[in-house]
């Protein structure tokens, strides 16, 4: 497939296109800067497979998750989920996110 029929099969143009490109690049920009403050009684974590560009493996990844836990005032569950990071909301993965989600509610007594 070409990138011009692509970017039509996506409704975009040239200028649209670029629009999203800064977008992109301003939320990593965003994640770069951001410092986390405060705590939460409760805190669920939902994790997937690691970004290819960590190039960590699972238990890695969970290690560097936990550094969530100094944001919550009780011990922090973890639900694991199928799909990586860009995909786990997508059509191939959603329903099973939402079982774990209703688990995670089902859990606090939501």
């Amino acid at each position: 497939m070409s990138i011009k029929t692509r970017m039509v099969e996506l409704g975009l143009d040239d200028r649209s296109l670029a629009r999203w490109i800064d977008v992109a690049f301003s939320l990593q920009e965003i994640g770069r800067e951001y410092q986390p403050g405060g705590t939460v009684a409760h805190m669920d974590v939902f994790h997937c497979e690691p970004l290819d560009f960590l190039n960590v493996g699972k238990e890695e990844w969970l290690r560097r998750l936990a550094g969530w836990e100094e944001f919550a005032r009780e011990e922090s569950e973890y639900y694991e989920v199928p799909g990586e990071h860009h995909s786990v909301l997508g059509v191939a993965h959603v329903q099973r996110f939402f079982v774990r989600l209703v688990e995670a509610l089902a859990a606090r007594g939501l």
